[in-house]
């Protein structure tokens, strides 16, 4: 959704839509993944019961590391210092959060944003690659927790170069401010 301001304009994720989108996308990588190795899978509880385990654990691991991804892309692309970026946990979403206090030029945004997409995807490739169904399924989580910086690109496809950008501060999305 995008809302006209008198000298910015909010970009916010319809966070039900993504919500359908993620559901959608998990049934279809998992239906790849038999297409591609075959739906002929073997079941041994222990090893399930560790993979789940395993799975979680480097889930909740990577959240943490999604959010230092986008710190390091402000930091190391837009130049923006620590004291400048917002490290917190909301309660209601139960997740971690990172919050760049200061506008940046719209193209360091765009790639602090997508860094952490790019991180994730790479459990999702060398899984289907290898075959390994607990490294892919890891993949598969670490990419859609993703969906929500994919959204927010993509809703500034068309924005031109030389707009200043801002973490929306309350919301998952950003303000765009004319340059």
């Amino acid at each position: 959704m995008t809302k006209q301001g008198s000298y910015a304009t909010e970009i916010i994720t319809a966070l039900q839509k993504l919500v359908k989108i993620t559901r959608a996308s998990i049934v279809v990588f998992i239906l790849l993944f038999l297409i591609v190795h075959g739906w002929n899978l073997r079941f041994n509880a222990p090893y399930i019961i560790f993979g789940v385990l395993t799975i979680i654990l480097s889930f909740i691991v990577f959240i943490f590391v999604h959010e230092f991804t986008h710190a390091l892309g402000f930091m190391l692309l837009g130049k923006v210092s620590l004291k400048n970026l917002e490290f917190g946990f909301k309660r209601d979403a139960l997740s971690p959060y990172m919050h760049c206090k200061v506008g940046v030029p719209i193209n360091v945004y765009r790639a602090a944003i997508l860094l952490p997409v790019i991180v994730g995807a790479i459990p999702l490739v060398w899984g289907i690659i290898t075959g390994n169904m607990l490294v892919y399924l890891f993949g598969i989580l670490t990419f859609v927790s993703g969906y929500g910086d994919i959204y927010v690109l993509w809703l500034l496809r068309n924005a031109p170069s030389d707009l200043i950008v801002k973490d929306h501060p309350e919301k998952l999305g950003c303000v765009v401010v004319q340059n």
